[in-house]
């Protein structure tokens, strides 16, 4: 798995100002390309009052999972394509 690119869909869906997604997802998608590339933010309170109860552990996960380094990562992406959670 390349970490090096994000995932195709993903980045259409970020080009395009997360398209579909609704807002809680589009926060999902910002605060994942922050910690990726930091190209766009998503404020703390972004996180913890816009995301439902689903997608609140999604992000902090993906928060844990960057401090653990590669191997984590790539654990948590594929998790997270198994359920269907990232576009």
């Amino acid at each position: 798995m390349d970490l090096h690119w994000p995932h195709a869909r993903g980045h259409r869906l970020f080009e395009a100002g997360g398209g579909p997604l609704s807002s809680g997802e589009q926060v999902v998608l910002v605060a994942a390309w922050a910690f990726w590339n930091g190209d766009r933010k998503a404020t703390l309170a972004d996180v913890i009052f816009r995301l439902d109860p689903s997608n609140l552990p999604r992000v902090a996960s993906l928060m844990l999972a960057l401090g653990q380094g590669g191997t984590a990562i790539k654990r948590w992406i594929a998790t997270c394509q198994d359920r269907r959670h990232l576009p």
